[in-house]
């Protein structure tokens, strides 16, 4: 059995050193799983395997990671970016917190808008549809804040830019309403000719 496919449950085994001093040994039927209570600037060993009826796979490798203080960095937007009033754009953040966090938009040095009051912090990223009466710009930021401690807070590096909504659509691309056929030229009898062809395009 290799784990792989099917399972019914897996076996998560946590570890505060690599000599296998288990933390947290549970089984759980979710690929999901938040750890508490841990020790800050500490390294943790962690391995799992799943279970299928009476069976279990092999363990997977055993890796590592890092407790550390909980933060916030925003990604995107991050400076430089060029959004259009009236789509969609998706501001990502990593973190280290799964608390809900708040999005506000910063046009200057002023907080103008709420983006969206509050939306998890994992998994990390919002689609934000762009607002049609901000202003036409290039000094907007986001900032991020967690609600449960609002000192956890982290806002674009840089500016970026909401510019107008584009007006041209293009209707039947490729497909003319109609065409018209010009004369031949320069001369019907000389042994090449050129015709023109033109099309009309529904432009909105």
């Amino acid at each position: 059995m290799d784990g792989q496919g099917f399972y019914d449950l897996f076996q998560l085994q946590v570890f505060s050193d690599s000599l296998y001093d288990s933390v947290i040994d549970t089984t759980l039927n979710l690929s999901f799983f938040v750890l508490r209570n841990l020790t800050n600037h500490t390294i943790y060993f962690w391995r799992v395997r799943s279970i299928l009826n009476s069976e279990f796979s092999n363990w997977s490798p055993i890796w590592s990671f890092e407790v550390t203080d909980a933060f916030i960095t925003m990604n995107t937007p991050n400076g430089g970016e060029v959004w259009s009033m009236g789509s969609e754009n998706v501001i990502r953040w990593e973190t280290n917190i799964t608390d809900s966090v708040r999005l506000d938009l910063l046009y200057g040095q002023q907080i103008i808008r709420t983006v969206v009051d509050t939306t998890f912090g994992y998994p990390s990223a919002y689609r934000w549809l762009v607002p049609n009466d901000l202003t036409v710009d290039t000094s907007y930021k986001i900032i991020i804040t967690s609600i449960k401690d609002p000192s956890i807070i982290d806002t674009s590096d840089a500016s970026f830019s909401i510019i107008p909504p584009s007006e041209v659509e293009i209707v039947n691309l490729g497909i003319p309403n109609d065409y018209d056929l010009f004369q031949n030229y320069p001369n019907p009898f000389n042994p090449t000719t050129k015709s023109d062809t033109l099309c009309h395009l529904q432009v909105m």
